[in-house]
């Protein structure tokens, strides 16, 4: 499995777990590729730790990515999968099965941890964490003053923001419109689809998406909307190329972060790519 996350401006470093276990057993039986080596040939920095629970060493690697400014990088750690547990460290059934309340308790015993309460939290934790809420709640107040600031100045822009990320839509200027819903011959659906994404374009300003290299062909092409670009980033409708599975991926994290009602389009018979 990875974790992937941006460590500095423009910086991806992915964290892949090596812990060669499957729910079925060892990966070997149906895996035996060597990630590190097809990493560096998509061009990566590949970084190795022998020892997942060296945590300086894993941190050493994490600075070093973030250091490499050229490419993105990935640190391939080794693991034991149910590490501290006697009965099942390193087995298959850490992955597919519950550990059980004697084997908690012997992993608990082996690694010093505290057996009582049963959900023990040491007290450092909570320092640490409240430390990144004093932050938080800083960053968070000084955008909010920020807004507020913002929100004399140009009230109307304000306005529609907080509309925008609240997912406020006029919901009268859709639902009581018989022209909006109106068609006056049969048709193919791919064609009613496109001429209702360019009514709903010309009612709902933070409206935006595209095809996987179909616009033509599925219809989704929004007339008058502009093509959004690096140099143009007011266009609405966004060429994806013939790259289902990142465009989905895109219009996924536009709808989680909000603000804007995105959709995206193919054939059927493409969906499975996506």
């Amino acid at each position: 499995s990875s974790l992937a996350g941006t460590l500095g401006l423009g910086k991806l470093v992915v964290l892949y777990d090596s812990n060669n276990i499957s729910i079925e057993g060892n990966t070997d039986i149906a895996f035996r590729e060597d990630v590190g080596r097809r990493y560096e040939a998509y061009g990566w920095q590949v970084l190795n730790i022998a020892d997942g629970n060296d945590i300086d060493a894993i941190e050493a690697a994490i600075e070093a990515a973030k250091a490499e400014t050229t490419k993105p990088s990935i640190i391939i750690v080794k693991n034991q999968i149910g590490f501290g547990c006697p009965a099942k460290q390193g087995k298959a059934s850490a992955h597919g099965e519950p550990l059980g309340a004697e084997n908690v308790l012997a992993m608990k015993e082996n690694l010093g941890w505290k057996t009582e309460p049963a959900f023990y939290v040491p007290d450092e934790v909570y320092t640490n964490m409240n430390e990144h809420l004093e932050k938080g709640g800083a960053k968070e107040a000084a955008w909010n003053e920020l807004f507020s600031a913002y929100e004399k100045s140009y009230p109307e822009l304000a306005s529609e923001y907080t509309k925008w990320m609240s997912g406020e839509i006029d919901k009268e200027a859709l639902l009581n419109n018989e022209e909006l819903w109106s068609f006056d011959k049969e048709m193919a659906t791919r064609d009613s689809s496109g001429i209702m994404i360019n009514r709903l374009a010309a009612l709902i300003p933070n409206f935006i998406g595209g095809s996987a290299d179909l616009a033509p062909s599925n219809k989704t092409y929004m007339a008058g909307k502009g093509d959004f670009s690096a140099e143009d980033r007011s266009g609405q409708n966004l060429h994806f190329g013939v790259r289902e599975h990142a465009m989905a991926a895109i219009a996924n994290a536009m709808y989680a972060h909000g603000g804007l009602k995105v959709f995206c389009a193919t054939f059927f018979v493409f969906s499975d790519y996506m």
